[in-house]
């Protein structure tokens, strides 16, 4: 679920539209480099946090509610 819960908060766009952009452009490899180190940090820090809200989860006993709501106010206090 962690894996999953990381992979759903990566951007789709991110990943394929620089492959469009370096075909098109011919565009500089470590431009695309970067952009791809990017997602793997975002992906590395959700996976984080994932297993944070599923150890939420099993700390409560199974109580949904927790991460929910730990989820939420992480969402309000990142944007």
């Amino acid at each position: 679920s962690t894996l999953l819960f990381a992979a759903l908060h990566i951007n789709p766009i991110g990943i394929v539209l620089p492959l469009f952009q370096q075909v098109r452009n011919n565009s500089n490899s470590s431009e695309i480099k970067a952009l791809y180190v990017d997602i793997v940090v975002i992906f590395g820090f959700q996976c984080v946090t994932g297993m944070t809200f599923a150890l939420l989860f099993i700390l409560t006993g199974g109580n949904l509610a927790v991460p929910i709501i730990a989820h939420a106010l992480y969402d309000f206090y990142t944007f």
